[in-house]
């Protein structure tokens, strides 16, 4: 994975954990993929992932998650 998208998903997972808007952020990486179809299958797989994992163990704190992303 490039420097640049490791740096989108975390930013991404930080807005997730921050305001939890999960709807919202996948429309909007949904969007960036579209744009930057290059990076769709190494972003979008990470993103979605941790979307996934924030669903699932949303009684967990979301550092255990976050882990994913380094």
């Amino acid at each position: 994975m490039d420097g640049e998208s490791c740096i989108m998903g975390r930013a991404y997972a930080k807005i997730l954990y921050k305001y939890n808007e999960i709807k919202k952020i996948e429309i909007a990486v949904i969007a960036l993929c579209i744009r930057q179809f290059s990076a769709f299958l190494l972003l979008n797989a990470r993103i979605f992932m941790y979307i996934i994992l924030l669903r699932v163990c949303n009684t967990l704190t979301v550092h255990t998650p976050l882990y994913f992303f380094q």
